[in-house]
């Protein structure tokens, strides 16, 4: 019976001393993005048919760590007429208690303030109707 004893015990610890190991391990899955983190490149396109004339708009957000981004337009028509814009921004963000976003851009050309109140759910930022994905 001491046997006995003696054996489970050291099952009992050797399953135990394994369980620590596999408990330890670093391979934990990459986690979404923290609502708030709006650092990164965001994309949104949409099309608008005026008449005849079929217009693909994209337009790209680029929020960068330093506070500084830019905002770049882009416009084809099926006619093969091109229009772009860009503009260079600074930003703050601040996160409501609800998970709204305030966003607020000063355009570095005029000093143009424009406020944005966004929701973020994971690689999804909504700015008012229009949906941007990290890209």
């Amino acid at each position: 019976m001491k046997k006995f004893f003696k054996y489970f015990f050291a099952l009992v610890m050797l399953i135990s001393a394994s369980m620590a190991f596999v408990s330890c391990s670093n391979d934990d899955d990459p986690k979404s993005p923290t609502t708030g983190n709006i650092v990164g490149t965001w994309v949104s396109t949409e099309t608008e048919t005026q008449g005849s004339v079929t217009w693909t708009k994209t337009m790209t957000l680029c929020f960068k760590a330093n506070g500084t981004g830019y905002r770049q337009t882009e416009e084809k028509a099926s006619t093969g007429a091109t229009n772009s814009s860009m503009y260079n921004f600074h930003y703050t963000v601040l996160t409501q208690q609800n998970g709204t976003l305030n966003i607020t851009i000063v355009d570095d050309d005029d000093n143009n303030m424009i406020k944005w109140e966004a929701q973020q759910t994971g690689n999804t930022l909504l700015i008012g109707t229009r949906s941007y994905k990290r890209k």
